[in-house]
């Protein structure tokens, strides 16, 4: 499953997650491609490609971390820290 940006016709931000099922006990790979630029400040840009391997938990976890953070019940997310 492929998962963009809501404006994958932007020329300034792109960001992209692939999610590969890699076994059947639940473990995914995520792909990661972030191009996040703009033209007014040259210095104020990112670019990143990585990946990592998680389990379908930990998402499930993190989406609803990410949920209470946009209605404003929370001002963290926890599953995005270093622990």
């Amino acid at each position: 499953m492929i998962w963009q940006l809501v404006d994958p016709d932007s020329d300034y931000q792109k960001i992209n997650l692939t999610f590969t099922l890699i076994d059947r006990t639940g473990t995914i790979q995520v792909d990661v491609f972030i191009h996040d630029e703009w033209p007014h400040n040259p210095f104020d840009h990112l670019r990143a490609t990585f990946k990592f391997r998680t389990t379908m938990g930990q998402l499930d976890d993190l989406c609803a971390q990410l949920k209470r953070f946009i209605r404003r019940e929370t001002d963290h997310v926890a599953s995005l820290y270093e622990r």
